[in-house]
């Protein structure tokens, strides 16, 4: 599996959750914070504009009341007033001077201590620490615009305190619940983005430490995070396709190198092997000419020598036609021609080839032909591989053998059995058979063979794609089976 690794030094983690909340809160905090301070004061002024109001407008009827006594010298009547006057439960007090600053009319239910000073124009004293607003109001004559009193009203703010300390109240638990409910959404769509992009950064992870590109992302979201969410699976798939066809390349050149490896070493064994098995059949034609060229007018070492060189040399041109039969294998080009072809033909022509071999040496041949064995092949081949065999069979059965030839059609394919009851394959010998230039160890050196023959049997069925096989026991004899596909089923 091809892997990736990265080798950049990787940077300080610091999550994107908290690049978004910290900010987010604290700018909600401070709001809230503001807001609330904000609101409390305007309240607060609010209310208090509003008793300042309400106090100045009770010592205005209050006054206007007084003055309408004293104009008249109804002093008894004043008295009456502040007796039986309903009175704004906020007042606290209210006391008349006349004109040498001498008490002379008083409202105090609580008995408080009054301020030492009082201005000589209208004014109003706010003293909220003290909880009172002190209203100083001069009465004039209507008549000479003399001045006749001096009031002295005194308006109570506890009710004011109370509520704005319950404002106060309210409002900071209002923005305690707004700032826990802002935190919970603030919360809530942090972790709705950054989970997604957290899942997108765990499978980006898992991708770069297995090397596996396959995988679903579980984002069901339908916004941005959604789309990138998508698209990365697609990146993905595109990935692994390609991924895949990058491994199978890899794979390909992997098969493509080990066969030309093998190639090089079977063209290297080739080359070692057929410049030894060349060497003995020149070797000796060469020997036997330089004989016949010493002793002249010898007609008998003529023809000795001329046999010898001709068997030689047709043994050195079959090594060299099996040589060529096998490049030809490697290349591909083993086979011409592909046209339907009677097996069972084949198979009898080489029959009859083989007994003529076999009398010379006593042996029998048992044969069992099924007719119409149609195969699509080259003919040529074909001959060669049942000859192959066949001859094999002959050469390595000892006199008063058999050799025993089979073909049956089979449903869909040929069966080809050649059993013989020569002195069979080692053991060791049994893995090395198809191989090229092997001869087995129980093979005489005095019998002709290049250890070609085999080989090219296995390259013809290959090329025909069928497939062979062989049992073998030593002293009892050796069955090859050769399964050929028909071309026309039974």
């Amino acid at each position: 599996m091809i892997r990736y690794i990265s080798t950049r030094t990787k940077p300080r983690f610091f999550p994107i959750r908290k690049k978004f909340i910290l900010p987010t809160v604290a700018a909600l905090f401070l709001m809230i914070v503001l807001s609330s301070y904000y609101f409390t004061r305007e309240y607060k002024n609010n209310l208090f504009n509003a008793f300042e109001g309400n106090a100045v407008k009770t010592a205005d009827l209050i006054s206007l009341a007084i003055n309408l006594a004293l104009e008249e010298h109804q002093f008894n009547l004043v008295k009456r007033i502040f007796d039986g006057a309903i009175i704004d439960k906020n007042v606290i007090f209210i006391i008349l001077f006349d004109n040498q600053q001498k008490q002379f009319a008083a409202y105090n239910p609580k008995s408080l201590q009054l301020p030492d000073r009082f201005t000589t124009a209208d004014s109003v004293f706010a003293r909220l620490k003290t909880k009172n607003i002190f209203i100083v109001h001069d009465i004039f004559s209507k008549n000479d615009n003399q001045k006749l009193a001096k009031l002295v009203l005194g308006y109570n703010l506890e009710s004011l305190n109370a509520q704005i300390s319950h404002f106060r109240s309210i409002s900071i638990l209002i923005s305690i619940i707004s700032f826990l409910v802002g935190y919970i959404l603030i919360q809530f769509t942090s972790n709705r983005i950054t989970n997604s992009i957290y899942q997108l950064q765990k499978r980006m992870q898992e991708i770069i430490d297995t090397g596996k590109y396959s995988g679903h992302v579980d984002i069901a979201s339908n916004d941005e995070i959604g789309l990138l969410a998508n698209n990365f699976i697609d990146l993905m798939k595109e990935v692994q396709t390609r991924h895949e066809l990058l491994k199978q390349s890899e794979l390909n050149l992997k098969k493509v190198n080990s066969k030309l490896e093998n190639i090089n070493r079977l063209k290297s064994a080739m080359v070692t092997d057929a410049s030894h098995q060349l060497r003995t059949p020149l070797t000796i034609i060469r020997g036997e000419a330089e004989v016949a060229l010493e002793d002249v007018n010898e007609e008998k070492t003529y023809r000795d020598a001329l046999k010898i060189i001709a068997d030689e040399s047709y043994h050195l041109s079959k090594t060299v036609d099996n040589l060529l039969s096998l490049a030809q294998a490697d290349a591909g080009n083993l086979v011409y021609l592909q046209k339907d072809v009677d097996f069972s033909d084949i198979c009898w022509r080489q029959i009859e080839l083989a007994k003529r071999q076999a009398i010379i040496k006593g042996i029998t041949v048992i044969e069992s032909v099924n007719d119409n064995c149609i195969l699509t092949g080259d003919p040529n081949r074909l001959d060669e591989l049942v000859y192959n065999l066949v001859s094999n069979a002959i050469k390595y059965t000892p006199e008063k053998g058999y050799v025993q030839i089979l073909l049956k059609n089979k449903s869909d394919h040929a069966l080809l059995t050649i059993k013989d009851s020569g002195r069979g394959i080692l053991p060791e010998d049994m893995n090395k058979v198809f191989c090229r230039f092997y001869r087995g160890k129980n093979v005489k050196k005095l019998e002709k063979g290049s250890g070609l023959g085999l080989a090219i049997c296995r390259c013809i069925v290959n090329a025909h794609s069928g497939s062979i096989n062989f049992t073998s026991k030593v002293g009892i004899g050796t069955t090859f089976k050769v399964k050929l596909k028909l071309s026309r089923p039974i």
